[in-house]
């Protein structure tokens, strides 16, 4: 899980998948409002370059929101499932493990009976 963790800056790793969908949907405003305040300067509501300009930053920013949002979610769910995985085999093992602890430790089995014969 920390290997994938790695792969994000630091700022962003060890973040949980809600903090990611905060982060999409805020993105996603972000360039809803981008976007309508560059509809209002091509359709003449507005006026002015700085809000042309800041209409395009805002596309920019949300648009890099909603990118390391998925991404992160998606790390975060790969970095969930090899835990997951990696947890499965060792609760295997010591099933087994307690298997053969529990039947060499029974001396009243049929080994032991065999031997009184």
């Amino acid at each position: 899980m920390k290997k994938d963790q790695d792969k994000l800056p630091g700022f962003l790793s060890g973040l949980p998948s809600r903090s990611y969908m905060l982060m999409m949907a805020a993105g996603l405003y972000l360039a809803y409002t981008g976007y309508q305040l560059c509809h209002g300067i091509m359709t003449g509501e507005s006026s002015g370059i700085g809000f042309l300009i800041g209409g395009i930053a805002f596309v920019l920013i949300g648009a890099a929101m909603v990118i390391v949002g998925i991404y992160g979610i998606s790390v975060n769910a790969k970095a969930e499932k090899e835990a997951e995985e990696s947890e499965e085999p060792e609760e295997s093992g010591e099933a087994a493990e307690s298997e053969v602890l529990e039947e060499s430790e029974d001396p009243g089995t049929s080994e032991g009976s065999e031997a009184g014969l």
